[in-house]
């Protein structure tokens, strides 16, 4: 899975359980919403209705950045892809290695634990959630080596990276693995633009991760 099956769908799966009342009910519970946002002196009155998908997204904005949420949906290959494909390609030869392990995500959690009862913010747990659904997509569990490292050894399996970047886009369309997610994610986010654009919230979002 790659750029928008994990962004998409991560956003559509988080914007669902946000919006689902009794998940709704427990953030509100432990969570605080985010301030509104002062509206600028040219903005429309009288906003259209919300519909739906619009409403759903708007429970998720009243609570995280979407844009840290997207980050933390590609974060473990924001980490590992560099590592393990150019910067320590013959030491590693992987590109699932420490973000993709059950011990990242727990540092992460926890950092973001600390620092939600520490200073009220969240964007590091944000993060973690974010994480935590890309190796559910990844179907981390299939490599329980790296998922539970260092348990079984301190070593990550060695991959043959010969011609993986040409063979990463053959994928997207002879994998139905790789371009249905794609698929689903890319249309997840053109739904999500088109809403900021009816909203009129694309500045807004791309300035404070929100509608």
């Amino acid at each position: 899975m790659l750029l928008f099956g994990h962004t998409g769908i991560t956003l559509g799966v988080a914007a669902i359980l946000t919006a689902l009342p009794p998940c709704r009910r427990w953030v509100s519970t432990h969570f605080p919403a985010r301030l509104p946002l002062r509206a600028p002196a040219s903005a429309s009155p009288d906003p259209p209705p919300a519909c739906v998908p619009l409403s759903v997204l708007q429970s998720l904005s009243d609570y995280a950045d979407i844009r840290i949420l997207m980050i933390g949906a590609l974060l473990p290959d924001i980490i590992d892809k560099p590592l393990g494909h150019l910067i320590f390609r013959e030491a590693l030869s992987n590109g699932r290695t420490y973000a993709h392990t059950l011990l990242f995500l727990i540092v992460v959690f926890v950092l973001g634990t600390w620092l939600y009862h520490r200073a009220g913010r969240v964007w590091l747990l944000t993060l973690a959630f974010g994480s935590v659904l890309h190796l559910i997509l990844d179907q981390a569990w299939l490599i329980p080596r790296t998922l539970f490292w260092p348990l079984y050894s301190f070593a990550f399996t060695k991959s043959d990276l010969t011609g993986w970047l040409p063979q990463m886009v053959r994928n997207l369309y002879t994998d139905p693995s790789v371009y249905i997610p794609e698929i689903i994610g890319f249309l997840v986010l053109v739904c999500f633009y088109w809403l900021l654009r009816r909203r009129k919230s694309v500045i807004s979002f791309l300035r404070y991760g929100r509608l």
